[in-house]
């Protein structure tokens, strides 16, 4: 993990706990996704490219393939968002 990568899980974390389902924007390559994964309870990623291979075997998320879209989003997510 490269050192902006930590620096912003660091502050990251300072505003959500073990407990927190998170959302992701576009996770490119999952760097940020990878940083967090194992520091809260869920994370969705949304992105119209197919999930990378570095994040397809993680039990604690879920890939949205598709645009930040509303209603998208309304149907899919189970849990309230605490951090996009």
């Amino acid at each position: 993990m490269n050192n902006t990568t930590k620096l912003i899980k660091e502050n990251l974390l300072k505003y959500i706990d073990k407990n927190s389902t998170c959302l992701e924007i576009a996770p490119g390559s999952g760097d940020m996704v990878n940083a967090l994964i194992h520091d809260i309870k869920f994370m969705y990623t949304i992105d119209p490219s197919l999930i990378s291979l570095e994040m397809e075997n993680i039990n604690n998320l879920k890939h949205i393939q598709g645009f930040f879209n509303f209603n998208t989003l309304k149907t899919t997510l189970k849990d309230k968002i605490d951090l996009i």
